[in-house]
């Protein structure tokens, strides 16, 4: 899971999301711009490969685009919710200092909830229920 938004942060310092996300369409064959398209995706499709192992790189290798490359890479990395979140709150139900610094044992604890928040979003409401039940799980989060 960390591996996504660690690629997406870096792609965007590079303002080369679009090419993940899908917003950057390649353009058609007689646009003047397809050759810059072209050398961009090329770009950033080497820059994914080289962050993949050598034994797994061969799965890959002959996508076409950096967006049908990214497709493969979320479907062959990305866990199922169901284990992960069951994972995080175990991980969250049992962590505890022992040895470490305050600091250490809050920064842990703040990434497993950041890791559990991104996978269980609540809804979107305009009848005030998405308050109430952010306010549940900051309660959550104290107990």
């Amino acid at each position: 899971m960390q591996w996504k938004y660690s690629i997406q942060i870096a792609l965007g310092a590079k303002k080369k999301v679009g090419f993940i996300d899908g917003t950057l369409k390649k353009p058609k064959v007689e646009c003047s711009d397809l050759d810059d398209w072209t050398n961009n995706d090329c770009m950033v499709r080497s820059w994914l490969l080289n962050a993949i192992s050598k034994e797994t790189i061969g799965a890959f290798i002959f996508d076409t685009t950096v967006r049908e490359l990214w497709n493969e890479l979320e479907e062959h990395f990305s866990e199922s919710n169901g284990p992960l979140i069951y994972q995080l709150q175990r991980q969250i139900a049992s962590i505890n200092q022992c040895d470490s610094s305050v600091s250490k044992y809050n920064t842990k604890l703040k990434q497993l909830w950041d890791q559990l928040s991104c996978l269980v979003q609540l809804p979107m409401c305009n009848c005030g229920s998405t308050k109430a039940m952010s306010d549940f799980a900051a309660s959550t989060r104290l107990m």
